[in-house]
């Protein structure tokens, strides 16, 4: 597996539990694109969203800090010109859409110690679910152990 892996998802979801997972048993590196965003002043909200130009920004950050890198990187990934451009900068790439429904997101966001709120959640939700990409997976009441299993088996085929 020397390619990259894209766990994307709404708020809430697990993508980042989930993307967390597979890193300790793959011995990848984990990279949020929330935490580049944060971390560089990019995570700025404009007209109801983040603007695509900043999740680019962050996908450069990414691309210059680990060239070559086999990776798990998780967000919500909202814009398809997002992932389409991490592909280009990171070669073969591998995205997993997780889904879950909006009540469930919300459930889980609410039990977060820094719960972003219902009205965010559904926000996400919405941008996030603009498309599907890559191999979607049900993570509906699902343990995240048994959906980063089965991401890994099919990572296998």
């Amino acid at each position: 597996m020397t390619y990259c892996i894209i766990v994307r998802g709404p708020l809430g979801v697990g993508e980042t539990t989930i993307a967390k997972r597979i890193a300790e048993r793959t011995g990848r590196k984990y990279v949020s694109v929330d935490e580049i965003l944060r971390r560089n002043n990019l995570d700025n909200v404009k007209d109801g969203n983040i603007p695509l130009r900043n999740f680019i920004r962050a996908n450069e950050i990414i691309a210059k800090k680990y060239p070559g890198k086999p990776l798990i990187i998780d967000g919500n990934f909202y814009y398809k010109s997002q992932i389409s451009d991490l592909k280009r900068k990171l070669g073969k790439v591998r995205v997993f859409t997780l889904k879950a429904s909006l009540n469930v997101c919300i459930d889980r966001d609410k039990k977060r110690k820094l719960s972003y709120g219902k009205e965010s959640a559904s926000a996400v939700y919405k941008l996030v679910f603009k498309f599907d990409h890559g191999t979607v997976i049900n993570a509906e009441n699902k343990n995240p152990e048994k959906v980063a299993e089965k991401i890994l088996t099919l990572l296998k085929k």
